[in-house]
């Protein structure tokens, strides 16, 4: 990074715990409608802070669309938007506020073509690690002998089996611990 004068200024990221996740499915009845209205808006906070300056913004294809024009309006009213590229492997748009461009672009693969893709998954990746730390140290002290979980299917199902008692015995909605899809 410092050969190529690349320098980290912020991480932003937002937490979608199971249960508001599963209220905004059961709203939207569209997983990839959730996920594309959060990841824009981390790029609205992005913009927010640095908007003052020409960005490049690189984000990860969001559930296989190829088209952002209708999103990205709604999200940036008042903006001019330039389409560069729409294509199975990248869509690449021009915003201008009036004085700024940023230029947006979501990539299949994001992580194998863009450093902060792949720095954003680490991230997002280490903040999940956080979360089930949190998560099997409040259960282990209900549960005695409780093997911890990294909440993956299988073992998310087997670790739910295991707390089972312990959720019944605090009345726990399990919608707030397990995604419905």
């Amino acid at each position: 990074m410092l050969e190529k004068q690349i320098k980290l200024v912020g991480v932003f990221s937002e937490i979608l715990p199971a249960g508001h996740y599963n209220r905004q499915v059961t709203q939207t009845r569209n997983k990839a409608t959730v996920l594309m209205e959060l990841a824009l808006t981390i790029v609205q906070r992005i913009l927010k802070k640095y908007g003052k300056d020409n960005l490049r913004i690189c984000v990860d294809r969001q559930g296989g669309r190829e088209h952002y024009v209708e999103k990205l309006m709604t999200f940036f009213a008042g903006v001019k938007l330039r389409i560069i590229e729409e294509t199975p492997q990248r869509s690449a748009y021009s915003l201008n506020n009036g004085s700024q461009d940023w230029d947006i672009e979501f990539s299949t693969k994001g992580e194998d073509k863009h450093l902060p893709i792949a720095l954003a998954s680490i991230f997002s990746k280490y903040l999940r690690e956080l979360f089930m730390k949190a998560l099997n140290e409040y259960y282990a002290q209900r549960v005695e002998n409780l093997a911890p979980t990294a909440g993956y299917y299988t073992d998310g199902k087997r670790f739910l089996a295991d707390i089972d008692a312990a959720i019944k015995s605090e009345q726990i909605d399990t919608s707030i611990l397990v995604r419905s899809r």
